[in-house]
């Protein structure tokens, strides 16, 4: 509870704060990892937005993504930034509000007339309908048929593969026999993500929707960076609306930046065990006797900290909240920092 009310206390306040910094546009893997359908999302909204002749692609173009990518990845790259850590390991934002994606799907469902040749394949999920051009078509894309629904005539496909959906579905409207070709679009509202460009400087907008989102969220807050041609980010704050008709969401702290932490420290140091639910162990040659080693919350704060005597370093954080927390080491190396998870 304690925690919930400190957290929500922190959102309030960053409305009113300004915080800029740089960072490279380079995509991390965890990053790809966990985001490349939200970028191929809002790339193929971008698309259609601008009204692009790539509209006419089944592929979506890597130009589009790129320039999302990099600027996704400034933020992400931020480690030490409050704001970039609620949104990509605390609140843990994707685009998920299902009733409003008119873009990107998995799924299509095709309506075909009684008397058509193949009717009797897809009835019984045999994808192949003996017409060369829809038959590659659908197995060029990755498309399995997953069901077929006799009441109304219509077969029920997905794929693994993120396409323009809708112009695959126009494409199939095209062969005789066929009815109707949609793209599978569920219901609700929820967490999104938005993205804009003004001028050469590309806007995020990361969105936390709650309350009674099956019929559309009535509160949301928002998280705002803007990136900047050179990679510099730059904060531009939290405009909400208050009050809240209902209690903020609490975390969901999938901490994907762990992972990536790790990596980039292990050449020369690392900690154990991570979660830890007792204490941490830092191991390495790096750090020596005279250096310090201290434990910040992601507001920066030092919560604790111990004089380095040797390789290995234990701290005790059985007193700490569950959450994550910074790591701060200095030696010979200079200054190395990581991320470890409370449990």
């Amino acid at each position: 509870m304690r925690k919930t009310v400190a957290l929500l206390l922190f959102l309030v306040t960053a409305q009113m704060l300004q915080a800029q910094g740089t960072s490279p546009c380079i995509v991390s893997p965890v990053l790809q990892e966990h985001y490349d359908w939200d970028v191929n999302y809002l790339a193929l909204k971008r698309i259609y937005d601008l009204q692009a002749p790539a509209m006419d692609s089944i592929t979506i173009p890597q130009s589009y993504q790129d320039t999302i990518w990099q600027g996704l990845a400034a933020i992400f790259n931020l480690t030490a930034n409050p704001h970039r850590d609620t949104v990509f390991d605390i609140y843990c934002i994707h685009y998920e509000a299902d009733g409003y994606n008119v873009y990107l799907s998995y799924d299509i469902a095709v309506t075909i007339n009684p008397n058509c040749p193949w009717y009797n394949n897809w009835k019984n999920l045999n994808i192949h309908t003996g017409v060369p051009a829809l038959d590659a078509l659908l197995s060029t894309y990755g498309f399995t048929i997953t069901g077929f629904f006799d009441v109304i005539n219509a077969a029920y496909f997905t794929t693994s593969q993120t396409l323009n959906i809708r112009r695959v579905c126009d494409s199939i409207e095209t062969f005789n026999g066929v009815a109707y070709a949609d793209i599978g679009i569920g219901w609700g509202d929820g967490n999104q993500i938005h993205y804009s460009k003004t001028g050469p400087a590309r806007i995020y907008d990361f969105e936390i929707g709650w309350a009674d989102c099956p019929s559309g969220c009535q509160d949301h807050y928002n998280i705002q960076f803007k990136v900047n041609e050179d990679c510099s980010v730059q904060y531009l704050g939290s405009p909400s609306s208050y009050p809240y008709l209902e209690p903020f969401p609490a975390p969901v702290n999938c901490n994907i930046t762990v992972g990536m932490e790790e990596d980039k420290i292990n050449s020369c140091i690392r900690f154990y065990p991570n979660p830890s639910s007792d204490k941490i162990t830092v191991e390495s040659s790096e750090l020596s006797a005279g250096g310090r080693l201290s434990i910040l919350n992601l507001s920066g704060q030092e919560l604790l900290h111990r004089n380095i005597t040797g390789p290995t370093t234990s701290i005790d954080v059985s007193h700490l909240s569950p959450g994550i927390y910074m790591v701060k080491m200095i030696g010979r190396k200079g200054v190395q920092m990581g991320k470890f998870v409370k449990q």
